[in-house]
């Protein structure tokens, strides 16, 4: 248990730096966690070489570091884009009456984080989910944003699998695809997860024009015709747009 212990002092670190005391000494440090000078003085080491301490030259005190603030600033811009996204998402499923769905990517998976498949709003049903982005009308809006080069680092040495006779199987098709979703502005899965089911989707923007997230609607493969696709695609860009002006994105 003594690593377990190294990370309680790890933390009771970080949580020394509230807004009143944002700069510490290292013995302010020990003293107020009651860790022994030496011990202070090797997790400060290690905090600071991750980057969530910094050391102010100018004092050689201590105060907390841009790894920390990132990670906090990426959780807050994902309950961000939640808020934004949930009562459109709501509206939207009331105009069509389909599956919607909310997702954001995580190098080559997309993550699942709101759907609306009932009456109420409901989380989906397995909250941080992960799937293949390749396969993913939801995936393949996220992945569009991205550069041929970060694409080509990001998918070496992925292993593409064939789960339908739809599902794409390399990068160049990828590519290709993704070539399609900028054009038109919309992606679709043509029963490439799953053949039974379908889906289309578009880009959500950032007022940096960054693709943050994307937002889908769903059904059973056959209820998804090319005929339904162009009956609900103005819903569904409407609401995408709805929600990348709501974050600050001007087009």
């Amino acid at each position: 248990m003594k690593t377990l212990k190294s990370v309680e002092n790890a933390l009771d670190i970080l949580e020394l730096f509230s807004s009143r005391d944002k700069l510490l000494s290292l013995r302010t440090i020990s003293e107020k966690t009651g860790l022994h000078k030496s011990t202070t003085y090797r997790l400060v080491w290690v905090l600071r070489s991750r980057g969530y301490i910094e050391k102010d030259e100018n004092t050689g005190h201590y105060g907390l570091g841009f790894q920390l603030i990132e990670l906090a600033s990426s959780h807050i811009n994902d309950l961000e884009l939640l808020t934004e996204a949930k009562l459109l998402m709501f509206r939207l499923y009331a105009e069509v009456c389909l599956t919607v769905q909310f997702c954001i990517l995580d190098k080559t998976e997309v993550v699942y984080l709101e759907e609306v498949n009932s009456f109420i709003m409901r989380k989906y049903s397995r909250m941080g989910f992960k799937g293949p982005a390749y396969c993913s009308s939801l995936g393949k809006c996220l992945l569009s944003g991205l550069s041929g080069d970060t694409l080509n680092n990001m998918f070496e040495g992925y292993k593409f699998i064939r789960y339908t006779d739809t599902t794409l199987t390399c990068l160049d098709q990828l590519k290709e695809e993704l070539k399609i979703v900028r054009e038109r502005g919309w992606a679709r899965n043509n029963g490439e997860r799953a053949s039974r089911l379908s889906s289309i989707a578009a880009p959500i923007f950032d007022y940096n024009g960054d693709v943050v997230a994307a937002v889908s609607i769903g059904a059973p493969t056959p209820m998804l015709t090319d005929e339904k696709i162009q009956e609900v695609l103005p819903n569904l860009l409407a609401t995408a747009e709805a929600i990348s002006k709501r974050l600050g994105y001007m087009s």
